[in-house]
């Protein structure tokens, strides 16, 4: 299975709280840097940061790897990716887990991707003031010298980038499980989009964006048991 993390995170998080030893038992584990981030190449072209790029990256890891067809498991905009390769390469996604994140474009609108894209002349400390304020949360000072490690320019080009994604509906053939904090700001949102596409869904009490994925003690044994009983039933 394929793990996919957020935006200006890495695949460190994975590790971090305890996923991949969590699921190595039952899965081989795949981890990816997203473009611009963590090992991965980065660039200040916005181009480069199209949801077609990204789908492209995780199914060229899949390759190199010798996969035809994997799990996806991804959160915030590695969900959004998930998304996208359940819509675009279904015959590749034997499930898909996606974490505070829908099948939409920018979760804020364009114009808010746009604003904050913006804030890079200001600094990496200004985008990611922007950054947390459209994500409804605060961070404590070890977090939020993580964010501010990234590369200002590539944040900025991923921004203008993620502007311009769009709606995608993931095929119907693809299992899917929607999890996010019930104080997630985008929580009804995710949950009229598992709605409408007839996903199980998860909320977890309390807890806002990000802060869900940190508590692994909750997230996954919902997501083992989500993944195994579909695997399972698809004889994978």
């Amino acid at each position: 299975m394929v793990l996919i993390h957020g935006r200006m995170r890495s695949s460190a998080d994975w590790r971090r709280y305890g996923y991949v030893e969590g699921l190595a038992d039952a899965f081989e584990v795949i981890t990816i840097d997203v473009r611009g981030h963590g090992r991965s190449p980065l660039s200040a072209d916005a181009a480069a940061y199209s949801l077609a790029a990204m789908e492209a990256d995780a199914l060229a890891v899949l390759d190199e790897c010798g996969h035809e067809r994997a799990a996806v498991f991804g959160y915030s905009m590695g969900g959004r990716i998930g998304f996208g390769l359940a819509a675009h390469h279904p015959a590749r996604v034997t499930a898909l887990v996606t974490g505070g994140a829908g099948p939409y474009g920018p979760p804020e609108g364009r114009d808010a991707e746009l604003r904050l894209a913006a804030t890079f002349d200001q600094g990496i400390g200004a985008y990611v003031d922007g950054l947390v304020a459209m994500l409804g949360g605060s961070i404590g000072a070890r977090y939020r010298a993580e964010l501010e490690a990234n590369d200002a320019a590539a944040m900025a080009a991923l921004s203008r980038g993620n502007a311009e994604w769009t709606d995608v509906r993931p095929s119907p053939d693809v299992p899917l499980l929607m999890f996010a904090g019930t104080a997630d700001p985008q929580w009804e949102r995710i949950s009229a989009a598992a709605g409408a596409l007839d996903a199980e869904l998860h909320g977890f009490e309390g807890l806002g964006h990000m802060a869900d994925l940190a508590r692994s003690d909750l997230v996954l044994p919902v997501v083992r048991q989500f993944l195994v009983r579909q695997l399972h039933a698809g004889g994978e």
